[in-house]
């Protein structure tokens, strides 16, 4: 095997641990850990990019693994599932999401402990 496939596998080796990292580790306010894998895992792309030395078969199996990686983390550098979470509570309640703010509707009666808590989770307002 080749120097440069060996580091091509070493570079994949890197995307796969930066990407775990930023799924399963990092919060949204570590902007420099967040920056740093990001420019990692961009480094080794264009290292790939540069060698041309894995197949395309290759290609297939490490995205199909990188999609794997993330199966299990949950998405918190992105509120929007949140959102997605408190609408559809809303609505089993039997209120349209966007009439009232999320302050009103915790603030009456009918409310959820499933809304309370993405209510105080996420700091909506």
């Amino acid at each position: 095997m080749s120097r440069n496939k060996l580091t091509s596998y070493g570079c994949i080796i890197i995307g796969l641990i930066c990407y775990a990292y930023q799924g399963y580790f990092i919060e949204r306010s570590s902007h420099l850990e967040l920056i740093s894998s990001f420019v990692l895992m961009f480094l080794s792309y264009l290292w790939l990019q540069k060698t041309k030395e894995i197949r395309w078969k290759e290609i297939l199996w490490i995205g199909i693994g990188f999609r794997l990686i993330l199966l299990f983390s949950t998405p918190w550098l992105s509120q929007d599932f949140c959102r997605f979470f408190w609408d559809g509570e809303i609505q089993l309640l039997g209120f349209n999401p966007y009439e009232f703010s999320p302050n009103e509707l915790l603030s009456s009666d009918q409310k959820s402990l499933f809304s309370k808590t993405l209510y105080d989770e996420n700091g909506r307002t």
